[in-house]
């Protein structure tokens, strides 16, 4: 729930008054109140205000317009906008017999308001629909009541320290109307203290804004919190000025509206004046509705009543060349109309079908079609050896995201497994595979995923462990770089003469009698080794097995060679690939942790314990 800047107190009074009147004991929700208020008409001065949430000039403007989309050459906003131009609504106007408050009950939202002695204008209701207002004396007794019934389709809002601001909602579109009280558009806000408690109190209560969308620049803002209220998100992006080619920029600023409406959260979106950019994002999102071509560029040069036409620096009007030139930039895009083409675009951004179509549905009042990606599918072909995926598909859509699991088959291993995506003929697994997951953000080409998995042993150890210090020996990756455990059980990472690499891994319990099996091309060169440490949790005695080859063959330490058996050493490519270490009986029981030196690819051993390979 928003924070409420209206007293709970007095919604309940409300209620309280009416059931009074019509002798019942029914409990009202605020969107209940506006009928049982209509149905009063004894013991306090009742009356219906109907009016136009628009004035006159931009509702003449709206209703006598039409542009022909092939014509560019033509801007009627002038004959109906003053030099200065005025961006304010109608309201229905009642007389207070005192100070006092007045509430308004709007679609199920309420808000409180002060109001002075004698005549009052009440705006911002949303139009064709009936709300209500109840007039509260100084002490808390109902003066008037009545329902305020906007008409016309056009919603201009009052605030007093904002401009150009208006509903995004109220134009057709495809299969209905937009849907009012969802997304909202104007200039920055001026809110500070009590001056502004009425711009707070409508934007907030009356409308319900839980999310505000600042596309200034970064030079331009002077807060990174929204003024509407302190539970209201704010969001900035720099906005696209009359632009749609920066793709991240758009697709996020697409992202944060699409997130807001299919999340139910009512968003305010602005530049500085509600003009350039904002009309940019409106015609975006005006386009994918459905919202004739004519009726886009009729609310872009609505802004006009706000700027006033008395230059062109001031004026918004259709035919200049910064609206021309976002119009044409769609006609790179497959359609024949401008949504499809918006469409289109969108698309390519990578933002999901089903996201663009949920919007759709979430923001007409009506029944749109499902739109269709015009750029078709291209072919996933799997080659796999021993894996499963869950995304069985054989094609995905262009443009759009790829998502699989894949999992080994039972025996085998993802760990160490061979894995190559490549789209449109280019490796892309190092941007979009990891730990078993394929997620390509945008598919801009046929997809081809190669995964070949290894044999899984029941006893892997995967990575060392350190079982003394009771936590992850380095993080949890198992292996140290650039590190080798000196004979004194100490960590060393000095350079060693004409020794290329050298890595640690950490400790592994071992019991007497335990069988490790170390298997990998974990050695190769001419010089180097591996050395295997242990040592008792409470004994530092150390029990050393030494394989190195300074001598053109491997040589092992003669006190640990009855431990020791199945060594694989090639002499010929200088590579050690397996051994095994048995813990005798006169073994100690302790913790196992191994050095190479020289190595050939550590990270690529495979441990086991108790388990032939």
């Amino acid at each position: 729930m928003g924070q409420k800047f209206y007293n709970e107190a007095d919604v309940q009074a409300i209620a309280a008054a009416i059931r009074a009147k019509n002798g019942t004991q029914n409990t009202y929700t605020v969107s209940q109140m506006p009928a049982a208020i209509a149905a009063i008409t004894t013991g306090v001065p009742a009356e219906t205000l109907v009016y136009a949430q628009r004035n006159a000039a931009a509702g003449a403007f709206v209703d006598e317009v039409t542009y022909d989309p092939a014509d560019y050459s033509v801007s009627r906003i002038a004959a109906y906008v003053g030099a200065s131009g005025n961006d304010k609504p109608l309201g229905g106007t009642f007389s207070a017999p005192e100070n006092g408050r007045v509430i308004l009950l709007d679609s199920g939202r309420c808000a409180v308001l002060t109001v002075s002695a004698g005549n009052n204008t009440l705006y911002n209701i949303t139009p064709n629909t009936t709300g209500a207002f109840v007039f509260l004396t100084q002490d808390d007794r109902i003066g008037a009541v009545g329902t305020l019934r906007p008409n016309g389709a056009l919603r201009m809002l009052k605030l007093n320290d904002a401009s150009n601001v208006r509903d995004l909602g109220g134009w057709a579109c495809d299969g209905g109307t937009v849907r009012y009280g969802k997304l909202f558009r104007g200039s920055r806000l001026f809110i500070s203290g009590s001056v502004n408690a009425y711009d707070k109190t409508v934007l907030h209560d009356l409308l319900g804004i839980q999310h505000e969308l600042d596309l200034r620049y970064a030079n331009e803002l002077e807060r990174d919190f929204s003024l509407i209220g302190s539970d209201v998100d704010w969001t900035h992006i720099d906005g696209a000025w009359y632009a749609i080619r920066d793709s991240a920029k758009c697709r996020a600023i697409l992202e944060c509206v699409f997130d807001c409406v299919l999340n139910g959260i009512p968003l305010y979106f602005h530049c500085a004046g509600g003009a350039d950019r904002t009309g940019t994002l409106s015609m975006w999102l005006e386009a994918l509705l459905g919202v004739s071509q004519s009726d886009i560029d009729k609310d872009y040069e609505l802004t006009s009543f706000f700027s006033g036409v008395a230059t062109d620096a001031q004026a918004r009007r259709r035919n200049e060349s910064e609206w021309q030139g976002l119009i044409t930039a769609f006609r790179d895009y497959p359609g024949d109309t401008i949504r499809d083409r918006v469409f289109a675009w969108t698309v390519t951004l990578g933002i999901p079908v089903a996201t663009i179509n949920a919007f759709r549905a979430a923001m007409i009042n009506g029944t749109p079609q499902a739109l269709v990606n015009p750029y078709g599918t291209v072919a996933v072909n799997k080659i796999f050896a021993h894996i499963t995926i869950d995304n069985a598909a054989q094609s995905t859509e262009m443009y759009q995201p790829y998502t699989a699991t894949l999992s080994a088959d039972s025996g085998y291993s993802l760990a160490g497994a061979s894995v190559a995506v490549t789209m449109g003929g280019v490796d892309v697994t190092a941007d979009c595979y990891q730990n078993g997951v394929i997620h390509i953000e945008q598919v801009t080409g046929a997809l081809i995923i190669t995964a070949t998995a290894v044999t899984q042993y029941t006893n892997q150890i995967l990575y060392g462990t350190d079982t003394i210090g009771g936590t992850a020996l380095y993080n949890g990756t198992g292996y140290k770089q650039g590190y080798r455990w000196t004979s004194s059980n100490t960590e060393d990472n000095g350079e060693i003469s004409g020794i290329p690499n050298k890595f640690a891994v950490g400790y592994i319990k071992v019991e007497p009698g335990d069988v490790v099996h170390l298997y990998g091309d974990i050695w190769k060169g001419t010089s180097g080794g591996i050395s295997m440490h242990v040592q008792n949790a409470t004994d530092t005695r150390l029990v050393r097995a030494s394989l190195a080859n300074w001598s053109g063959g491997y040589t092992a330490r003669s006190d640990i060679m009855a431990y020791m058996s199945d060594i694989d050493y090639d002499d010929t490519t200088k590579t050690l690939r397996s051994f095994r270490w048995t813990g005798g009986t006169s073994a100690v029981t302790g913790y196992m942790h191994w050095t190479f030196v020289g190595v050939f690819d550590a990270h690529q051993t495979v441990l086991t314990i108790n388990e032939e390979m």
